[in-house]
């Protein structure tokens, strides 16, 4: 919405009801251009989609997302190695199971920097 080669695409569901995709950066002023758009037009974002987890595609969910009261909690693990990916995923679900996290409230990116 407001930088070059950022792509967040807002989708209306009707009834005021918008879904935010791929918000991007969590950069005041991109934030406030999603914001601002739901004002102007007394919609809300009933949904946050993100699809992968580049930092043009996510940071900015979990602004948007305390809007509605609600946290997300963002995991990214990278390791040429499976096993610490494999041990720092238990640990990441391990400390939100502890703390009573939701499993819809946690995202995880898990992103091998070799495949062997």
């Amino acid at each position: 919405m407001t930088l070059d080669g950022t792509n967040g695409y807002i989708v209306d569901g009707g009834d005021g009801a918008w879904i935010a995709i791929d918000p991007g950066p969590d950069i005041p002023e991109h934030v406030a251009a999603f914001v601002d758009a739901a004002r102007e037009r007394d919609a809300r974002y009933e949904a946050i989609l993100v699809t992968h987890g580049h930092p043009d595609h996510y940071p900015a969910a979990a602004p948007l997302a305390r809007l509605r009261s609600e946290y997300r909690f963002q995991f990214v693990l990278k390791s040429p190695h499976r096993t610490a990916l494999s041990q720092a995923l238990a640990g990441c679900l391990d400390f939100c199971s502890s703390k009573e996290i939701p499993e819809t409230a946690v995202i995880v990116d898990v992103d091998p920097t070799s495949l062997s």
